[in-house]
């Protein structure tokens, strides 16, 4: 697996391995720069892996639901997404104390852009697909000089298949599949 660095190139992209299975592999060309797997089959536990870290990621809680992030094997969180009522936007919050926005940029869902303070854009996710997911992430300047760019990466791809799959969920729902 190669570093998430400044070398990283600027597009990449997040690609499902498989339409049956919940793992996901972060590629620039040939080169793997990391990795997303659902623990288990539903369920909103996920473990992420970069060559510079890994961490854990989980939804909690029911009427207002938050995700948490945590690094593997430690009970800390180090970070908390909490989602906008609309569910197409919300708010990370880094243990440092700095909030970053993330949100859908098109109607349909299918852009999604993570954002400073005063929106400067760090990553911008293009997302595709209809059997197997798939996104084109363009990393902005902004996101190349952040430290703690691969979590960021790994993290919005999660996030994206949460609402991907509440959407989906929903849709079935609404037709009386579920």
């Amino acid at each position: 697996m190669q570093p998430i660095d400044r070398k990283t190139p600027n597009t990449l992209e997040w690609k499902q391995e498989s339409a049956f299975g919940r793992y996901f592999e972060l590629k620039g060309g040939e080169s793997l720069y990391g990795t997303i797997e659902f623990v288990k089959k539903f369920g909103s536990l996920a473990e992420a892996r970069t060559a510079t870290g890994s961490w854990s990621f989980k939804r909690r809680g029911m009427l207002t639901p938050t995700v948490a992030v945590r690094e593997s094997g430690k009970e800390e969180d180090i970070a908390i997404y909490k989602p906008k009522w609309s569910s197409w936007k919300g708010e990370l919050t880094l243990n440092a104390g700095e909030n970053l926005k993330f949100e859908s940029a098109s109607m349909w869902g299918k852009d999604w852009v993570l954002s400073a303070s005063g929106e400067t854009p760090l990553l911008r996710f293009t997302t595709r697909g209809l059997l197997k997911s798939a996104a084109e992430v363009q990393v902005e300047p902004a996101g190349h000089s952040r430290a703690d760019l691969p979590l960021l990466l790994c993290l919005c791809w999660y996030l994206i298949e949460l609402y991907r799959l509440d959407a989906d969920a929903g849709g079935a729902a609404a037709a009386g599949v579920v």
